[in-house]
């Protein structure tokens, strides 16, 4: 009876919610379609950050300790989900938080639901040009965050700040980006026992789609992903590369990728090693590392890309048609947009 309860609650919530959504006009895939964009604008919090910190504790004293962050997207990429760790020396911990930053579409701004220490708020954030500000009223003062954020560093400080004195610093943090992590999307509970559907392709089979740029070639298939087979974890492609195309320099940060080369003959640079190949090569990238393959020969280089996994294939789909409908060429400004929302696993060198 008391899970029977909450259910009802949620129902009349809903449905009492419904109507003044009606009324504006929207539905849920609208919501998220712009929810998702917002997200998108703060990708590059994504990942695992850690490094030193200092607070001032109330009796004056100055506590040392080293902080991590784990942040990733939720709810299909409309929420963002962040924990922070506090950790003493002796690897105890001594701080845990919990953030959510999600946005309201209809006030067009974002929120963060912040849950640290027993307590819990909601606090307008700010999104600035370097990070992001967000701040708690404490009675005459304003307790101001403020983080600035690049592809590899992370600072945020914590200033009381009152009217007609300096603000003081009590809190100051400064993180490294370390790795990457599917956290906490990952790990979902599949509806039964068999996640996927066994297949058995040809050369020929699979999901055939047209690139809407220029790339290693403008025809390559979607082998096996979710959509196709209906594998929870793994991806992979196939293509025939055209002699002199390149796959541009990029890494996939969350996932390792293995290549292999059925024919042809080409070059590639992985990681620090640069090395020529043919026929029969096997290719191994780890995750967040710097690949670019070039067809050097005169015959098409036939590849086989694997994925351990998903995310890659969200980007391939977005800037592709399938084949036999009209391409439309991306604009060099749909091509950014494009690749920047799909920075969370996917990340071009800017040229």
């Amino acid at each position: 009876m008391r899970l029977f309860r909450p259910f009802l609650l949620l129902c009349a919530l809903v449905m009492v919610a419904a109507p003044a959504y009606a009324q504006l006009g929207s539905d849920a895939a609208t919501l998220i379609v712009a929810q998702k964009a917002a997200m998108a604008k703060i990708a590059r919090f994504d990942g695992i950050w850690r490094g030193p910190g200092w607070t001032i504790l109330a009796n004056g004293t100055k506590h040392n300790i080293t902080q991590t962050e784990r942040i990733g997207p939720f709810l299909d990429g409309s929420v963002k989900v962040i924990e922070g760790r506090g950790y003493k020396a002796d690897g105890r911990v001594v701080f845990n938080a919990l953030g959510i930053i999600s946005y309201d579409t209809f006030k067009k701004a974002y929120n963060l639901h912040s849950y640290a220490q027993g307590f819990s708020g909601d606090f307008p954030l700010n999104l600035t040009e370097t990070g992001y500000t967000w701040s708690i009223p404490a009675g005459p003062a304003t307790i101001l965050y403020t983080v600035t954020i690049t592809d590899s560093t992370w600072l945020e400080v914590g200033d009381r700040v009152m009217a007609g004195r300096p603000p003081v610093r009590f809190f100051e943090m400064n993180l490294k980006r370390v790795g990457s992590t599917m956290w906490p999307s990952a790990d979902q509970v599949a509806p039964n026992d068999q996640a996927g559907t066994p297949l058995v392709l040809s050369e020929n089979d699979g999901e055939r789609r047209i690139r809407r740029f220029g790339g290693a070639s403008s025809e390559f298939t979607i082998k096996v992903d979710g959509k196709n087979g209906g594998s929870p974890d793994f991806v992979m492609l196939y293509e025939n590369m055209p002699p002199g195309a390149s796959i541009p320099p990029h890494r996939h940060l969350l996932s390792d990728e293995i290549l292999f080369v059925k024919s042809g003959t080409g070059s590639v640079e992985v990681g620090s090693l640069h090395a020529n190949f043919g026929a029969g090569a096997t290719i191994y990238i780890p995750k967040n590392t710097r690949i670019t393959v070039r067809n050097t020969g005169k015959d098409a280089l036939s590849v086989a890309a694997i994925f351990a996994r998903p995310g890659f294939e969200t980007y391939l789909r977005e800037s592709s048609v399938l084949e036999g409908q009209p391409v439309i060429m991306l604009t060099p400004s749909e091509m950014a947009a494009i690749r920047q929302r799909n920075e969370m696993h996917t990340v071009y060198e800017k040229r």
